[in-house]
């Protein structure tokens, strides 16, 4: 465990950068027909063309994306003015301004990039697909190496100094921008994707889209914050005292600030970085090398190999046995089916929605409970509150979740390949 905390999740790091910057370079010809296709719609219009447009491709205005781009781009330079304003960097008035408009613009720039990684994907193949960490991190980096040259002149790097953890606060930052520019974007595809099977116009789904993006806004920092005063998360804690056991873990982001940190502290271990990378390629290769010219059922995907390589076992451990699950569920499913002929109800795309619904249902259960029990451990200041049995229980309870585990495995098996007509 101290390897893996220590070295391993660096070479997790350089994969999930190259998984990235590979979903960037695949998607520069979509990226370019759309943005292509929008500015000509507006040419058009200038020039008092008639512009057909049916009403089901009737976006929100391209001019008016842009002003509103625009209008937020504000508080995001004030942010970042504040962050750094806080930090007395030892730099003349001209540099800091640059560095805040820098900061702005390159925010802006790779949010728009990551947004358009992460819709993308996301219609394409769902948002299991979207590489956000892989985004983020590779924005990090990007800007905390532009900022070393931007300030290198000016500024000592090395250690934890005031100077470098504020500049990695505001790098974490930025990443913040763009993982919820990704993550935003594939939840708005989805959205946009199912209005567009069922006919609804686009733009009127947008609005809406604006609408619930202000609410939950307005209601997911109040709800953070619960949960780390409840909690306590990624082994940071609001008081003296805290369980760690009960801290919520939170890997993504331990690992951004480890790096942002890592980058202006000189810790960063570069040669990891680049055999992650290197990983990276390889699975590239032999995904399309040799997996896709056999027309393999079961590809290998850079993020999946990367997330495996860096979060923790108790992490990774229910996806594998969710994996094992649908896999002897598929295979059961297609040896009846060979074995009854034509004749036998082709259910598997309808079996498989039905675990996915169930599983769904789980995740939203399992999020909505915490943050339940997060409201009376806040107010108490104790996460043992509401607790009915003593240390003592710790094996029995271990027992029965086990159990209670190996149960909803084998209801998920069931959905998996049972008849349905």
């Amino acid at each position: 465990m101290a390897v893996r905390t220590s070295k391993l999740r660096y070479i997790g790091v350089g994969t999930m950068i190259f998984g990235g910057l590979y979903a960037l370079f695949s998607l520069i010809g979509p990226i370019r027909t759309a943005i292509a296709s929008s500015f000509a719609a507006i040419q058009k219009s200038r020039l008092g063309l008639a512009v057909t447009m049916v009403r089901t491709d009737h976006d929100i205005p391209m001019t008016t994306v842009l002003l509103f781009v625009i209008a937020l781009s504000v508080p995001v330079f004030i942010i970042f003015h504040n962050v750094l304003g806080a930090a007395d960097l030892p730099i003349t008035s001209a540099l800091y301004w640059i560095t805040v408009t820098f900061l702005t613009l390159f925010s802006l720039l790779i949010g728009f990039i990551g947004a358009s990684i992460g819709g993308y994907m996301a219609g394409i193949v769902g948002s299991s697909a979207n590489p956000i960490s892989g985004i983020t991190i590779g924005a990090i980096l990007a800007v905390s190496a532009a900022l070393l040259v931007l300030l290198g002149g000016e500024i000592s790097f090395g250690g934890e100094t005031k100077e470098s953890l504020s500049l990695a606060a505001t790098v974490i930052m930025i990443g913040g921008v763009v993982a919820t520019a990704a993550a935003l974007s594939c939840d708005n595809l989805q959205d946009l994707k199912a209005g567009y099977i069922l006919g609804a116009t686009p733009w009127k789904q947008q609005v809406c889209l604006i609408v619930g993006v202000i609410a939950g806004a307005c209601v997911i920092a109040p709800i953070l914050q619960l949960l780390y005063e409840a909690y306590g998360i990624g082994g940071r804690f609001p008081r003296l005292g805290m369980d760690p056991a009960h801290a919520l873990a939170a890997p993504q982001a331990t690992l951004m600030a480890s790096v942002a940190e890592g980058v202006f502290s000189n810790a960063l271990d570069w040669p990891l970085v680049f055999l992650g990378v290197g990983v990276g390629l390889g699975i590239v290769v032999i995904d399309r090398g040799i997996l896709g010219p056999m027309k393999a059922e079961y590809r290998l995907s850079v993020m999946a190999v990367a997330l495996g390589i860096y979060l923790p076992i108790e992490v990774i451990m229910p996806l594998v046995i969710g994996g094992t699950v649908n896999f002897f569920a598929r295979l059961h499913l297609k040896s009846q089916q060979s074995r009854h002929g034509e004749n036998y109800p082709r259910v598997e795309a309808s079996t498989e929605r039905q675990g996915l619904l169930f599983a769904s249902g789980l995740i939203a259960g399992d999020a909505l409970v915490g943050i339940i029990l997060a409201i009376p451990f806040a107010v108490y200041q104790s996460t043992t509150i509401l607790a009915l049995v003593g240390p003592s229980f710790k094996e029995t309870a271990t027992t029965l979740s086990v159990v209670t585990f190996a149960a909803v495995a084998c209801y998920l098996y069931r959905l998996g390949y049972r008849e349905k007509v």
